[in-house]
């Protein structure tokens, strides 16, 4: 199974979230996967366990099943027809052109990842680490390519934006980028073999021109930097960096976008010193865990 599958597997496993999120992540499936036209919507996948979310999604929200079949290229083919199409694509804030994510859908803080993850179930892919750093969406759709990546530029991620083949592609090539950008979509377990992929290619390319001493301590500081990011992606998908003070703003933004940095780096390119920024840290870390009680 290819990283990407195993990252699509992942996220289809994790039980559905609240009526506003699975409306979210369904939006997300049609706008960057499902073909349109009078009468009917039809969506293909490679992957069985996305076709399977597809069709749950819409049982879900509507109470009725779509049609399901395997066609002749192997591919699993999911089709909605007749007044359901319309009653959909209304519900979705998908009726008018061009298709777009409406603010109607994300007016929840929860509901941005779940568009985001939706469409990386209908377009996305994400290279196994091991070969190089990249994740991407595509969709046919420019309109809804431009909201997609102003949903990513919330959480720090900032994807390029090309034209393949006709098709409107974003992608990522920062690691960390692409950590957060698993951790938004919920491959938790995927994105910590990523960093540990990472980890190991980094300390393969240091190991001739340090001890083995300093390449613990780079373990030690790059598992660190990743709590730290998780924490505040925590924090940012939970509740919103509104809830920050200036400050914590501040260092939480440079730790997501710094993640190889050292507290006196950071501290450093703030013009505060480490103890202090070593509070602050403390006290980001300490709002996330109160979220787990929540």
């Amino acid at each position: 199974m290819s990283f990407a599958s195993e990252v699509k597997y992942e996220i289809v496993k994790n039980e559905l979230g609240d009526i506003c999120c699975i409306r979210a992540e369904l939006a997300g499936m049609v706008g960057a996967g499902a073909v349109i036209t009078p009468g009917k919507l039809r969506f293909k996948t490679e992957k069985g366990v996305v076709a399977q979310r597809f069709f749950q999604l819409i049982k879900r929200l509507y109470n009725f099943e779509p049609e399901s079949a395997m066609t002749d290229g192997g591919l699993f083919d999911v089709v909605v027809t007749g007044d359901n199409v319309l009653k959909i694509l209304r519900d979705l804030k998908m009726a008018t052109t061009p298709i777009r994510i409406q603010n109607e859908i994300t007016r929840n803080e929860c509901c941005n990842a779940s568009v985001i993850k939706g469409a990386f179930l209908g377009g996305g892919s994400v290279s196994n680490p091991q070969k190089g750093y990249h994740a991407e969406i595509t969709t046919s759709r420019f309109a809804l390519s431009k909201d997609l990546a102003d949903i990513l530029n919330k959480y720090g991620i900032s994807p390029k934006q090309i034209i393949r083949n006709g098709t409107h592609v974003l992608y990522i090539k920062e690691s960390e980028q692409i950590e957060n950008f698993l951790a938004l979509i919920g491959a938790h377990n995927n994105m910590m073999e990523f960093l540990n992929v990472k980890i190991e290619k980094d300390m393969r390319n240091t190991t001739n021109r340090r001890s083995n001493c300093e390449a613990a301590n780079v373990i030690k500081a790059a598992q660190a930097g990743f709590e730290q990011r998780n924490a505040i992606i925590k924090i940012k998908t939970m509740v919103g960096f509104d809830s920050l003070s200036p400050e914590l703003l501040e260092l939480a933004v440079m730790r997501l976008n710094h993640s190889d940095l050292s507290l006196s780096e950071i501290g450093t390119r703030l013009g505060v010193s480490k103890s202090c920024v070593n509070h602050r840290m403390r006290k980001l870390l300490s709002i996330a865990n109160g979220l787990e009680d929540m």
